[in-house]
């Protein structure tokens, strides 16, 4: 179950979608990168964890009418929404939208975590 609403007050801007498929968060990583070194060695670089490089895909099956023409409204209509998932509550900004048969997927990139 996943909920998205806007940060702002708007009738049209929440909703709840609890038929959908698998987690819709992305796996943590840790911003590091490893570098060879002229000795044969390696330098890592490790610049932390922030949950803004994840990302939330929502898939929707079976999507109606209604979840469709929400998450477009959002689309359109927002640069930053909340959303509430098992993970915790996320602001996050609209990327995509998508139909693929009687599912639909919507993306979106987290900025930050908020609780």
């Amino acid at each position: 179950m996943i909920g998205i609403s806007t940060t702002t007050f708007d009738l049209d801007g929440s909703r709840v979608f609890q038929n959908m498929r698998g987690n819709p968060i992305s796996a943590e990583t840790r911003r590091v990168s490893r570098t060879k070194t002229l000795d044969a060695g390696v330098s890592i670089y490790d610049g932390g964890y922030v949950a803004g490089d994840r990302n939330i895909d929502v898939e929707i099956f079976p999507a109606t009418v209604a979840d469709e023409t929400f998450c477009q409204y959002i689309i359109e209509n927002y640069a930053l929404v909340n959303v509430a998932t098992t993970d915790g509550v996320f602001s996050c900004a609209p990327v995509s939208l998508g139909r693929s048969g009687l599912s639909l997927k919507f993306k979106l990139h987290i900025k930050e975590k908020l609780s």
